[in-house]
């Protein structure tokens, strides 16, 4: 085993996919927004990162921070009991039982391979996967739990209030936000930083040096 330039591919988006959820954690640094922010940080592009990280929810933290990060770990736990409710059924088809248990594991597999390859925001792989979510969400409805009893409609008052709640809660949120250095990703000012990556070898032997001070003027 041995670090080699694929291998650097994917370490070095991971790396600033974590950094850049680390200095943006509410909000991230916003959808389709991490190539301006890499150059804000003066980072260089590596690999096709001037568009998308590779990472698979690493870069989607990175795009949406820890509020998009759990609507969509929710979403993927909905899409899970579903497959699971269907593949439980006692009277669902084969054929149907047979489409939910692939779905879990096409989700799985596109989650695992999206970590090396961005897969998992790859159009042609991301629609054909939201596809069958939506057919898997079609063929539960005749599995659904039965519903519960009837639950009386809230005051037209208490709804204006937790409307106003919600409203106060998200101008505070996009307050605490803006304060940030790197809010919009155009106004950050950070200090340019430069990348390098790969090993520095004895040009006739081939041998990898090591205690090696490189210094650029």
């Amino acid at each position: 085993l041995r670090l080699d330039a694929s291998a650097l591919q994917r370490l070095i988006p991971w790396s600033r996919a974590v950094r850049l959820f680390l200095r943006h954690p509410l909000m991230g640094v916003g959808f389709n927004a991490v190539g301006p922010a890499q150059r804000a940080y003066g980072w260089v592009d590596v690999a096709g990162s001037e568009i998308s990280l590779d990472g698979g929810l690493l870069f989607l933290a990175a795009m949406t921070g820890v509020v998009g990060l759990l609507l969509y770990l929710g979403m993927l736990r909905r899409v899970w009991w579903t497959a699971r409710r269907v593949w439980r059924a006692p009277t669902a088809p084969v054929g149907h039982r047979a489409f939910a248990t692939g779905t879990a594991a096409m989700s799985v597999a596109v989650l695992v391979h999206s970590l090396f390859a961005n897969s998992l925001f790859l159009p042609y792989v991301m629609q054909v996967l939201w596809l069958r979510w939506g057919a898997l969400a079609v063929l539960a409805r005749p599995f659904a739990a039965p519903a519960g009893p009837r639950i009386p409609r809230v005051r037209a008052s208490r709804v204006a209030g937790l409307a106003a709640s919600a409203s106060v809660v998200t101008v505070l949120m996009l307050a605490a936000t803006a304060c940030d250095p790197c809010s919009g990703v155009a106004s950050c000012g950070s200090a340019r930083t430069l990348d390098l990556t790969g090993i520095v070898v004895e040009p006739h032997s081939g041998v990898a040096q090591g205690e090696v001070r490189i210094t650029i003027v």
